[in-house]
């Protein structure tokens, strides 16, 4: 069966957040995963005095991701409310929970880890959430490994349909 591509992108996009969700959600095992995105983000510094503190950076990175993981689990519900309780098209809701929710998730991050810059969150997620989701993906191609992980967040995803 042949769907549009507005149906296409929908499913994408209800997808997308699955597997967002599927990492950001597992609190105690990311938090190892949000350090090392914080020091690859945070690079070789020309002055080693303005690096953070190991124990620091690890306090941040495990408050960061338990934060992390429960901002995702509250646009996981927003999701779940508009889509099912409110009876809002679907498609468009999991678009704007995921439009909404990457600017809130970088902020989270940027505020944790005390940067000037908004757009410095913006990196340490896309480093936080990009890298297992691509390695994940890669892994979960060829096996199935993760998809019982993506199908559990994908069972309260309410999944588009055509009109």
């Amino acid at each position: 069966m042949i769907l549009g591509f507005a149906m296409e992108f929908y499913l994408f996009v209800r997808d997308f957040l699955a597997w967002t969700a599927s990492v950001a959600c597992l609190f105690p095992v990311n938090v190892p995963i949000l350090f090392f995105a914080h020091r690859i983000r945070e690079g070789q510094l020309a002055n080693e005095d303005d690096r953070m503190d190991s124990d620091e950076a690890w306090k941040r990175a495990g408050l960061g991701a338990l934060v992390l993981a429960l901002t995702t689990a509250v646009f996981l519900f927003a999701d779940v409310v508009f889509a099912l309780w409110a009876d809002l098209p679907a498609g468009m809701v999991h678009f704007v929970v995921l439009i909404a929710y990457i600017p809130a998730a970088a902020y989270v991050l940027a505020m944790f880890f005390a940067y000037d810059d908004y757009f410095h969150g913006l990196g340490l997620l896309t480093l936080y959430l990009g890298l297992p989701l691509a390695a994940l993906f890669l892994v979960n191609w060829p096996t199935g490994l993760w998809k019982p992980v993506v199908g559990f967040f994908a069972s309260y995803l309410v999944e588009p349909k055509a009109s």
